[in-house]
């Protein structure tokens, strides 16, 4: 047994220069290909209006004012006067009410 505070040392020369690069061969890299699509608009012949498509649905019309349901404030003249008779009236039966009694006060004696 050897005692354990020496050093081992290798006695063959260690090779310091990498030899896997023979090995294997150097692949030439490809420029990268972009996946969209070619740009494929034209520009139309015809100009476009100025008008949007919200302006297009929803386009500005005049209000209408609404038909008054108000009775016209001329006053309208009638031939003959005016009829206030109501079956309520006519029908009512009037009660004769009697004056309420009254008990006479005791005199102070």
């Amino acid at each position: 047994a050897e005692p354990a505070d020496q050093e081992h040392l290798p006695r063959a020369k260690m090779l310091t220069i990498p030899t896997y690069k023979d090995h294997y061969k150097q692949w030439e890299i490809s420029k990268r290909e972009t996946m969209k699509p070619e740009h494929t608009f034209k520009a139309p012949a015809i100009k476009f209006g100025n008008l949007t498509t919200f302006e297009d649905d929803y386009s500005y019309k005049i209000p209408v004012p609404n038909q008054s349901f108000r009775p016209p404030n001329a006053a309208r003249l009638l031939d003959m006067p005016f009829d206030d008779k109501t079956n309520y009236r006519q029908e009512y039966v009037l009660y004769k009410q009697e004056p309420p009694k009254r008990r006479e006060l005791e005199q102070y004696k």
